[in-house]
């Protein structure tokens, strides 16, 4: 099956305890591949409230993963 890799960033990372993860994943959306993360860690985010990227690309919650994507979840920034 697939691999994919999940790099953390700010609140997070503090959640997830490490910088980078790789997590299995047959096939689906950015979405579906989140919905299924928080049952191995409580990131207390919903999806509406993070942008995901997709090898480096800023992607809508629909993008299809591939084995061997880099995923990053980027939490809302403070300041404005």
């Amino acid at each position: 099956g697939a691999v994919i890799r999940v790099v953390w960033f700010g609140p997070l990372r503090e959640k997830a305890g490490l910088d980078e993860d790789s997590f299995p994943f047959e096939e689906g959306s950015a979405l579906e591949f989140f919905g299924r993360l928080p049952g191995r860690m409580d990131l207390d985010f919903e999806p509406g409230a993070l942008r995901v990227a997709v090898n480096d690309e800023l992607v809508e919650w629909d993008c299809a993963l591939r084995d061997g994507d880099l995923v990053v979840f980027l939490p809302p920034m403070g300041g404005g």
